[in-house]
């Protein structure tokens, strides 16, 4: 670990740079396209954390399309403790996923359809209490 950064300036860090991603990447979708616009929906999770949802559809472009953030965190699953050999523990997952279908079939959809980028801490010792 780098001297004064702690797991929780990296999450946190982690979560502002997947929110700034995911306003330039909704911005650049929104100009390329000069018809429509992404609509938001935020989401909570029960167990901790939620989302945010933003969809594009009918576009001069895109036909329809999702750029999508999350940060979910709590207790982590017993059956996950067994397969990770930890002792109970709690867990934070951060991640953005990207989906664009364009109108154009000739027009490649973003490469296997799918990019997600996720980072998922698994806390043996790294959600201490009161950090």
């Amino acid at each position: 670990m780098i001297s004064g950064l702690t797991y929780s300036i990296i999450a946190g860090k982690f979560d502002e740079y997947i929110l700034e991603l995911q306003n330039k990447i909704c911005n650049e979708v929104e100009y390329s396209d000069g018809k429509e616009k992404f609509l938001t929906d935020n989401w909570t999770r029960d167990e901790g954390g939620g989302g945010i949802s933003r969809i594009i559809n009918d576009g001069a472009v895109f036909e329809k399309g999702g750029v999508n953030t999350s940060k979910v965190f709590g207790k982590l699953p017993l059956a996950m403790q067994e397969v990770f050999n930890v002792p109970e523990s709690n867990f934070l997952a951060c991640g953005l996923s990207l989906v664009l279908h364009p109108r154009n079939p000739y027009v490649p959809t973003v490469p296997t359809k799918r990019i997600v980028m996720n980072i998922l801490l698994i806390n043996i010792a790294i959600m201490k209490q009161g950090e």
